[in-house]
């Protein structure tokens, strides 16, 4: 099964993250695990000829799916249903490649360009708004939840999304002659790993994880 129809799950029938999941799972249930971890740098742990454990990290936390039965567990809970679409995204897609250490910002990304005004209204804006005039707050925010600064913009968060995937984020807090502003960077091979669509996704969940850190 392609990733085009995967992705057009999102957007199927009433139950669309439902719906997303069942097709990814039977994706994964056609393929070779063991390789499927190794490329996405997480762990296969077979259980029977049927079916096993994969164990990765995503956002600094351990996540264990086990297969075929497409039981989640994280931190002792089940993660959302669109937090599952994405790893198990993560794992169809992934090539194994490096990183490259070239960056690119989300409109680089094939498809960005048409996703964009979305995407920043749900990425940099939404952090602007919680944190324009609080960027130390911010990272602070961040640092809580297990990541560091990074050189860029007046204040810039890294995170380590998924063993192969890191998040930069970029904030200015602006001054007379320009207002606030943000970006998000990735390396390059972020288009190895995931679709545009999930990329949205993942860089959503991020920023909300941060604000709703702050807000305790």
């Amino acid at each position: 099964m392609s990733m085009k129809k995967i992705e057009l799950a999102h957007v199927a029938g009433q139950d669309p993250y439902g719906t997303a999941l069942k097709i990814a799972l039977e994706e994964l249930g056609n393929a070779d695990m063991e390789e499927r971890c190794r490329k996405a740098g997480a762990v296969w742990a077979p259980r029977s000829p049927q079916g096993g454990v994969v164990d990765l990290r995503c956002l600094g936390r351990g996540v264990r799916i086990r297969f075929p039965e497409g039981y989640f567990e994280a931190d002792g809970e089940a993660p959302p249903q669109w937090e599952r679409v994405l790893l198990l995204h993560y794992l169809i897609t992934a090539s194994g490649a490096p990183p490259t250490g070239r960056m690119i910002t989300f409109k680089q990304v094939p498809g960005g360009a048409f996703y964009y005004p979305a995407f920043a209204r749900r990425t940099t804006q939404l952090l602007l708004k919680n944190f324009g005039g609080r960027l130390e707050d911010w990272l602070d925010a961040a640092g809580r939840l297990g990541w560091g600064g990074a050189p860029f913009g007046d204040a810039a968060v890294e995170v380590e999304a998924l063993p192969m995937v890191r998040v930069i984020y970029v904030l200015w807090k602006g001054d007379e002659e320009f207002p606030p502003d943000g970006n998000v960077l990735f390396d390059e091979n972020i288009t190895q790993y995931f679709p545009v669509e999930d990329i949205a996704v993942l860089c959503n969940m991020i920023a909300l994880k941060m604000v709703r850190e702050d807000r305790k």
